[in-house]
């Protein structure tokens, strides 16, 4: 769009801006640069760790990331699909997992109805990520994490060693 021509007390005095340019008025019409856009201030916690962005895989980054780093192993986290997205599982490897499928929890062995594939953590590594995650239970299938942000935060904090600043709370019947 071309710019209008303003006329003023003696004629012609200089050039409008076109449509849309913000200019400033008491400075000859100058156009005004455009602000870089804002970013969000991180929001510092009791904990002192910055919980600004709760998306599932930042989340499960962090946590992987922390794990590894004051453990020296790997640990699998990953997420779920379908209904369950947002929740996602932490646990041992399938290359450190016992390949029997036994089930730790209820003291048998699983039928042939119902086998896990990636097979279940054995005692070392259960109560290692236990001890790494502040004391919870972990399952012979490993830790799962709901779908919130007050779950999220509770298990960034745990996995980074400190103690959670928030504690997730069930919000399913």
């Amino acid at each position: 769009m071309q710019a209008i021509t303003r006329i003023g007390p003696n004629g012609i005095e200089g050039v409008m801006p076109a449509f849309g340019q913000v200019v400033d008025v008491l400075n000859n019409f100058e156009p005004v640069p455009t602000p870089a856009p804002m970013q969000p201030e991180p929001t510092p916690t009791p904990s002192g760790h910055d919980h600004s962005d709760y998306s599932r895989a930042v989340t499960i980054k962090r946590i992987r990331t922390a794990l590894r780093k004051r453990s020296g192993k790997a640990w699998r986290v990953y997420g779920h699909t379908g209904t369950a997205y947002g929740w996602f599982s932490i646990k041992s490897p399938d290359a450190r997992c016992v390949d029997q499928a036994y089930d730790y929890d209820r003291g048998g062995l699983y039928g042939p109805e119902t086998p896990d594939p990636h097979g279940h953590m054995s005692e070392a590594d259960r109560a290692e990520l236990s001890e790494l995650m502040g004391g919870i239970r972990v399952f012979s299938d490993g830790v799962s994490v709901a779908s919130s942000h007050e779950y999220y935060a509770e298990h960034i904090d745990r996995a980074e060693g400190v103690e959670p600043c928030r504690i997730g709370t069930q919000y399913w019947d």
